[in-house]
């Protein structure tokens, strides 16, 4: 859980945009990136989905003889696959085929930086902290809490699939959840407070980050 983790930070300030040619290809139309995990190819194939590539999703994808067998989908590439569009494996294993995709993909240089424009940024005695709102031009818009430790470098990764103010990440145990909620609350009291969060009809929103 430690290596999930950290490689979903390191996606947030990074972000994902993969190609098997170029680390610098264009998002738009398509990057693609073919791996091999325990004998078996995949591939993930990014793309913009607004005309300013301020959106962009990422698609999981397995192939045998030019049929797909299995397609997930990563909205925002935020390093989660959030979506079956061709079931296989399910999303708790496909998500831990992606992640060493992802993984290689960082191994061989095949990422562009990406900035996420609504990200607050709080520190709290040993913890620093970073909360992402993403999907603004979809219904499908949460919040990306992500905890890092400074006293062992240890980072968390987890999602508020409502933007309601409740961490409710569907990869995470209970006790995670629980966890870390405190720290969530901090972090919006804060955020509130210094007029960077805000709240719309659906939930808590960061405001853009300016710089």
């Amino acid at each position: 859980m430690k290596t999930f983790s950290l490689i979903l930070f390191f996606m947030l300030i990074c972000g994902l945009m993969l190609s098997a040619c170029s680390p610098q290809m264009d998002m738009s139309p398509n990057t693609r990136f073919s791996f091999e995990y325990e004998g078996e190819q995949y591939e993930i194939v990014g793309y913009a989905t607004t005309a300013d590539q301020q959106e962009a999703n990422n698609d999981f994808i397995k192939r045998k003889n030019d049929h797909v067998v299995f397609w997930y989908r990563d909205y925002n590439q935020d390093g989660y696959l959030d979506q079956a569009v061709l079931e296989g494996v399910g999303l708790r294993e496909a998500n831990e085929i992606y992640l060493a995709g992802i993984t290689l993909a960082m191994q061989t240089g095949s990422f562009k930086e990406k900035k996420f424009p609504r990200r607050f940024d709080v520190s709290e005695g040993d913890f620093s902290y970073e909360l992402v709102s993403l999907g603004m031009h979809s219904d499908r818009s949460y919040n990306l809490f992500v905890v890092k430790d400074s006293r062992d470098n240890q980072t968390w990764t987890i999602r508020d699939l409502n933007r309601d103010g409740i961490l409710d990440d569907p990869l995470l145990e209970p006790a995670a959840l629980l966890q870390w909620q405190s720290h969530y609350d901090i972090v919006l009291q804060k955020g509130m407070q210094s007029g960077k969060i805000l709240l719309d009809e659906m939930g808590y929103l960061v405001e853009v980050h300016t710089k």
